[in-house]
């Protein structure tokens, strides 16, 4: 595989990474996080122990698919700019 390859295997890889949070609406999804932590700021949410759990999982569960997406776009600007660097 030659430098122009691989460079536009990288673009195509950081494209698709790009996609993929469109598809994962990981947008949405970090706007949600954001009204499930303010509702756990609320001391008043706690005083019903099984709803602060629905919300406290709920929240953990977008932390988690937020942070999984933000690390495999974070992999593919690092192999592209690696990439850069090399074929200079």
């Amino acid at each position: 595989m030659n430098t122009a390859e691989v460079q536009n295997t990288t673009e195509q890889l950081q494209a698709r990474v790009i996609e993929l949070g469109d598809i994962l609406r990981i947008k949405e999804k970090k706007e949600q996080l954001l009204i499930e932590e303010k509702k756990l700021e609320d001391p008043s949410v706690w005083s019903d122990q099984q709803a602060a759990m629905v919300i406290s999982k709920r929240a953990g569960a977008l932390r988690q698919m937020i942070a999984q997406w933000e690390s495999l776009a974070l992999r593919a600007n690092d192999l592209q700019e690696m990439q850069l660097l090399f074929s200079q």
